[in-house]
């Protein structure tokens, strides 16, 4: 079972795991690996403030996270499942072992395994897909923050500590930012259906 011993975790209250049915995968979301011939499962809501992840053994809950969450598996020696979340869904949901680290497979019903299924099946289309969200995120960030500081700059919260105050190059009108942040979000969220996650573009 998954160590009780780890800070920030709790033990589970061994109830059953629950698949992802319906309109679940709205904000559900699920993934599942084998170790040493145990299932093991992390089941999260997207919409937990708490960000708590709940690991199951073999369908029985046995430990509880929150945050970015390390769960060691008492029974396999030197390897932990890894979950984070983020703000458009999981950013890590991987097994570490000595022989690496693997990330965990999504589970039926949830939008990660229709994502993975259109990878298999489509993978052209997906590949096109990934790359338009990652040029997205990049012409975003390359758009919206200058425009950003350069409104801080002219609100008074820009620190007084050099004349310098930051023009954006680029300005576009409210609709346009609006259509740019929507798609943005699009973007992060076919990424986090991928669990591709970046420290700049992603967060």
């Amino acid at each position: 079972m998954a160590s009780k011993e780890i800070r920030g975790i709790k033990p589970g209250d061994g109830s059953e795991l629950k698949p992802v049915t319906g309109l679940q995968w709205l904000w559900r979301g699920q993934f599942e690996t084998e170790v040493d011939g145990h299932t093991y499962s992390v089941d999260v809501d997207y919409f937990d403030l708490a960000e708590r992840s709940r690991l199951y053994r073999d369908g029985v809950q046995v430990a509880v996270g929150t945050g970015a969450t390390r769960f060691a598996l008492d029974d396999v020696e030197d390897t932990h499942i890894e979950t984070k979340m983020s703000t458009y869904g999981m950013s890590r949901a991987h097994v570490v072992s000595p022989h690496g680290e693997e990330q965990m497979r999504p589970a039926p019903g949830t939008m990660e395994a229709w994502r993975a299924d259109l990878h298999r099946d489509h993978r052209g289309l997906s590949l096109a897909l990934g790359a338009v969200s990652w040029i997205v995120l990049v012409v975003a960030l390359v758009i919206e923050v200058p425009q950003l500081l350069e409104t801080l700059s002219n609100s008074g919260w820009w620190p007084h500590l050099t004349d310098w105050r930051p023009t954006a190059p680029i300005t576009l009108p409210p609709a346009a930012n609006i259509a740019l942040t929507v798609a943005g979000v699009v973007a992060g969220l076919e990424r986090a259906l991928r669990l591709k996650h970046n420290w700049l573009l992603d967060e």
